[in-house]
């Protein structure tokens, strides 16, 4: 009975094995694997190959969804010579459903892969806060809906050696599918709001300096750089066509010398990123939170703080007022805090969500000064900004420093709407005005908690040094649009579009107006309008002739000032 069960297997397995050995797969998907939707909330799954023993007829491929029957493919096979190729591409949905996958040679099952996603791409970049270890052990959350490939280990091999996916994790940091803290927070709310599965991949190294996420131009996926294990990473996963955004929280280590450096080599990372991965729309940066006030830091922080400015599609992100801060990192309750004051802003640029108010930190647009009747110093906002009450023995009208006036004090403070009111001891000749919470501190670990200026979401303020204060008299004649709020710039109609779509704006006194479009790669596409206009509300036209459907970004500048941009998706 023995010998007849095993020349039973044994004529079983000799058929298994002339079907799997007469297939060579080009293109096959693999367990867990998470296609990069497209603008259509679908992908192509590639499966490709030949078939290289003759005698076989077709390839059948079945799909099925959520173990549920959905498609099958069937293509006979032509031969040239010994070999017959083949090509498959079904789509899959962006959606809460897995794909399983089983080819046939006639009727032999010759591969199966389960678990197959399809859904977005987010990468994490930076320093030690991007990495986000778990020091609290509370990092548990894991979804079938959430993905990782890989290894962030800093180790070449570790990365070089680990080429599977998995569910992201973030209790531990460097190992498999690991996207630490505020990564999985991130990942969470997308999956569980948007119903959209999500892969994170992060290639953050602590204590890193911005130089050393640079690529080498001579090898980018060199394992011994950061830039070139995220990229290989990147790369192996068939994920560098459908990289949405990258979260770059990053500055600590340059708050020494390095600072002057800073925005020069933010701009090769942002450009390097423009040619690695083509389906960039946005780009999210952190300013880095108040340490210990030593002069780098406060440089470094200006420096962060006016990046936007030369890019349409980066945002910044405050961390000034997040709780669970160490002196340098945090706790769990920081990180997700962090996740979730970013949340809102992939909410709006991905998922077409209306809950748009407020979901930016606070920025400075004027700072003027008057002395009738009293001598006052108002500080103008983009938003609604809140003045909180004195606490832990500090008082916020302390974390503001008039710059080229030592002996003039600033005696009390309070906000209306966009608007800080300083009032002062006495007239001054300041020259410009700075918001440095926890300037002073004293021991090697500072922890500063408050209090802070922040917006009616709890956002707080992003800080700034030296910024100009101009005589209330002088800016009434010269540009009172700094007082009243900037020039604006509307939503434009239709979006997307397929044609044309009508851009407006509104300035409240003549001026030059500057409208240009730029594409998800950062380069201006076209200058729409440079011309002086009246005051008043205004439209402009754009209809792109012999440009590719996609993301694109409307910039606007008045009186040689940047102002504001739109996101704009044209749809051919």
């Amino acid at each position: 009975m023995k010998q007849t069960k095993a020349a039973l297997l044994f004529f079983v397995l000799i058929p298994c094995l002339i079907y799997a050995q007469s297939i060579q797969f080009e293109n096959l998907p693999v367990h867990l694997q998470l296609f990069p939707r497209n603008q259509q909330d679908s992908s192509s799954v590639l499966i490709s190959g030949e078939v290289t023993n003759v005698g076989f007829d077709s390839i059948v491929v079945e799909v099925l969804k959520n173990q549920g029957a959905y498609l099958r493919l069937t293509t006979s096979l032509a031969y040239s010579d010994t070999v017959a190729s083949f090509y498959f591409s079904p789509k899959i949905h962006a959606e809460l459903s897995e794909y399983q996958f089983r080819v046939f040679l006639d009727t032999g099952l010759v591969a199966e892969v389960d678990s197959v996603v399809c859904g977005d791409v987010f990468l994490i970049n930076g320093q030690s806060n991007a990495l986000a270890m778990d020091y609290d052990e509370l990092a548990t959350y894991q979804s079938e809906w959430f993905r990782s490939f890989g290894n962030s280990s800093q180790i070449a091999a570790e990365c070089q050696n680990d080429l599977n996916w998995g569910l992201a994790q973030g209790h531990t940091v460097a190992t498999h599918a690991a996207v630490g803290v505020w990564g999985l927070r991130l990942g969470q709310l997308v999956v569980e709001t948007y119903n959209i599965p999500v892969c994170i991949l992060n290639g953050a190294s602590g204590g890193s300096y911005i130089s050393e996420h640079l690529r080498n131009d001579d090898n980018p996926t060199h394992l011994n750089t950061n830039y070139g294990r995220l990229l290989y990473r990147i790369r192996r996963a068939k994920l560098q066509d459908g990289v949405k955004t990258i979260f770059w929280n990053q500055g600590e280590m340059n708050t020494d010398a390095t600072w002057s450096d800073y925005a020069a080599q933010f701009d090769q990372l942002y450009h390097d990123w423009k040619e690695d991965f083509s389906a960039i729309s946005h780009v999210y940066l952190f300013q880095i939170r108040p340490c210990h006030g030593a002069t780098a830091n406060t440089l470094l922080r200006e420096v962060q703080r006016k990046i936007p400015e030369s890019y349409p599609d980066v945002d910044i992100m405050s961390t000034a007022g997040i709780p669970g801060h160490d002196g340098l990192h945090y706790h769990y309750e920081g990180y997700t805090t962090m996740a979730e004051w970013l949340f809102p802003l992939i909410g709006r640029d991905f998922y077409g969500s209306t809950d748009t108010t407020h979901i930016t930190p606070p920025n400075i647009k004027a700072a003027y000064y008057r002395s009738n009747p009293l001598p006052e110093l108002s500080i103008v906002f983009d938003q609604t900004v809140v003045w909180p009450q004195d606490t832990l023995g500090a008082s916020m009208k302390d974390n503001f420093f008039l710059v080229g006036d030592n002996t003039t004090t600033i005696d009390n403070g309070y906000a209306i709407a966009d608007t800080v009111k300083l009032q002062l001891s006495s007239p001054t000749e300041a020259t410009g005005i700075s918001y440095l919470p926890n300037k002073f501190y004293s021991g090697t670990i500072d922890i500063y908690e408050g209090p802070w200026l922040r917006n009616p979401r709890s956002i707080g303020a992003l800080t700034f040094y030296a910024f100009p204060i101009i005589e209330s008299a002088v800016l009434q004649e010269i540009n009172p649009v700094l007082i009243n709020g900037t020039a604006t710039l509307d939503t434009n109609y239709p979006n997307p579009f397929n044609s044309g779509t009508k851009i407006r704006y509104k300035i409240i006194q003549p001026g030059l107006v500057s409208i240009s479009i730029f594409n998800i790669k950062g380069q201006k596409v076209v200058t729409l309008l440079n011309s002086t206009k009246e005051a008043g509300e205004h439209s402009i036209q754009w209809s792109p002739v012999d440009l590719p459907s996609g993301i694109y970004f409307c910039r606007l500048n008045f009186n040689g000032t940047f102002t504001a941009k739109k996101r704009l998706l044209f749809l051919k």
